[in-house]
């Protein structure tokens, strides 16, 4: 089993923010539901508080083009589907560690 990664609770992350968290929550679900994620593994939350990292730095998030495009899906109306629905599966993928 991995390792309980060294930092914040998601709590202190962008994730606490509404549009952030549900997205985060639904993507969590579509995994569970498609067995795809253990929920004893420590490796899709060292995967998140690394992306969340990128999304809270200026140039980090520069250098990630994932982080920039959830970035600009975040900051786009929380209720359009289009950028609900890319936030939702940029954090699948991340916390998958794969594209879905």
């Amino acid at each position: 089993m991995a390792r309980k990664p060294d930092v914040d609770p998601i709590y202190k992350t962008r994730m606490r923010n509404q549009a952030d968290f549900y997205s985060l929550f639904t993507a969590t679900a579509e995994l569970l539901n498609a067995k795809s994620i253990l929920c004893d593994d420590f490796a899709p939350t060292a995967r998140l508080a690394k992306f969340t990292a990128d999304l809270d730095d200026d140039k980090r998030r520069e250098m990630n083009p994932v982080a920039q495009d959830y970035f600009t899906a975040a900051r786009s109306n929380s209720n359009d589907t289009g950028p609900r629905r890319a936030r939702t599966a940029i954090l699948a993928t991340v916390l998958n560690g794969k594209k879905l």
